[in-house]
Formats: C-alpha cells, structure tokens, sequence
C-alpha cells in the first residue's frame, strides 16, 4: 500500500506514509496479550512471579514496538486501516452482512497503543511487588493482562463492532479485577 494524501482546508497536502512493517505487523500487539493470558493461566504458576512475567514481557514487548511506530509517525505520519473479513452472512435478496476484525494505525491509534502498553508495564512492575503473599497471584495477572488486551483492541479498532468487543472485553476484565477479593462481601457487592 502506498502513501495517502489529505487534503487540508489550507489546500496543502499531507503526506501519509503506510508505516512499513511494524505498522503492517501491529496486529501482533493486539494478539500477543491474548496470548500471554493464556500463558499465565496454563503455565504461570511454575514461575518464580506467578506468570507475572509473561505480562511484563508482553507489555514491554509492545511498548517497544508502540515506540518505533512513535517514532516513525512523528517523522513521516502513518495512516493504515487493515481489516480482514471473517464471516459473510448472505440473505436472499442479495444483501450481505460482513464481519471484519483488524486493527488501525494512525496517529491517534499509536498515541494510545504506546499510552496504554507503557503505563500497563509500569502498573505490572508496580503489581508484583503489590500482590507479593498474596492468594490467586496467577488469576489477578491474567485478568489483568485481559484488561491490558482488551484496552488495546478498543483503541486499534477500525470498525464499531471490535470496539464494542474491545469495550466488552475491559468490562470484564474490570469486573473479574474488582471482585478479586471474593472473600471479603463488600467487593464482591462492588463487583
């Protein structure tokens, strides 16, 4: 995909770059916490942190990555909507609903990927030593780290129906984080 131009109200024209690889590749930082939750939940408790640290690398991975695309936006501006279709649903007369997932990357969208992935690192290093003897380490990191996908998913939509998933997602997530503590009746009523 080549370079877009917009048109602005002053007549000049802007020169948008289509990001090279890591922005045709920022897909990876929407699935790759998807994927560490999973690792917390099967593997996380053989680790020295509880699965804390696949977490901590997720996010680091993709506050690097949040990074470059920073960088480079900053320099050449970046706008690549990419969408894939997963599901089209024909009726009779012709008419189709389509469903597509994907993900945006403009400036906006990298401002909260780079936002979101730096400050769910410094609250995942704040979070180990937070939660140091306490029970159900393993569950909290991967409700967590749901949150910190589901954030993610919500910010690089680029249609109305992975926002809405994305929204879903850290509702979820928010609620398994508030009633964490179902011993105590008071937060499971705040769940």
């Amino acid at each position: 995909m080549g370079p877009v131009s917009f048109l602005l109200a002053s007549e000049e024209t802007v020169q948008l770059s289509a990001g090279g690889f890591f922005a045709q590749w920022a897909g990876i930082m929407l699935v790759l916490p998807f994927l560490a939750v999973l690792a917390i939940i099967f593997f996380g408790k053989r680790f020295k942190y509880q699965g804390a640290e696949f977490a901590v690398g997720t996010l680091a991975f993709n506050t690097l990555w949040a990074g470059v695309l920073f960088f480079q936006n900053m320099f050449t501006g970046i706008h690549l909507p990419r969408q894939f279709e997963i599901a089209n649903v024909g009726f009779s007369q012709g008419h189709a609903i389509v469903f597509e997932l994907g993900w945006l990357v403009d400036g906006l969208s990298i401002m909260m990927y780079f936002l979101v992935s730096l400050v769910g690192l410094l609250v995942f290093i704040y979070a180990i030593g937070y939660m140091k003897g306490e029970d159900r380490v393993t569950w909290f990191f991967a409700a967590f780290t749901l949150f910190a996908g589901s954030m993610l998913v919500l910010v690089g939509a680029p249609n109305l129906i992975q926002l809405i998933i994305g929204w879903e997602g850290v509702g979820l997530a928010s609620y398994l984080l508030i009633g964490f503590y179902w011993e105590n009746l008071d937060n499971v009523r705040s769940g």
